[in-house]
């Protein structure tokens, strides 16, 4: 949660778990972008929000997105796992998020380690 903390500030109080999940999935598709650029971050928004508009009806935050990738070289450069799932829920009172990850090998194609609930946040 420390990487899409920034993003889940911003969004009101009562937001829904519908709300928070398209937000942690964006923050997952920034994080992504940024690993699949090797960290060239500016390169990953570009491509991310090139991607992006050509799938959604509704205004990008195309600002957020580059703080995002920007953000993930600064705080978690060395981090090179890929996100491949996001999940939400409330568990009682608590909200849950739940996260798969998995990480690419030196010198090999990406691997099939994954780590449930440790995924970048």
């Amino acid at each position: 949660m420390a990487f899409a903390r920034l993003l889940l500030h911003v969004l009101p109080a009562d937001a829904g778990l519908g709300t928070l999940k398209r937000s942690l999935l964006l923050a997952a598709a920034v994080w992504n972008a940024v690993v699949d650029a090797e960290g060239d971050f500016r390169r990953a928004a570009v491509i991310l929000v090139t991607d992006l508009r050509s799938k959604l009806d509704t205004p990008l935050p195309q600002a957020v997105i580059e703080l995002l990738a920007e953000r993930k070289v600064r705080r978690f450069g060395d981090d090179s796992r890929r996100v491949r799932s996001v999940d939400v829920s409330w568990d009682g009172d608590r909200l849950r998020v739940a996260a798969t990850s998995t990480l690419q090998a030196i010198g090999s194609n990406r691997c099939g380690a994954s780590s449930r609930g440790q995924a970048p946040s």
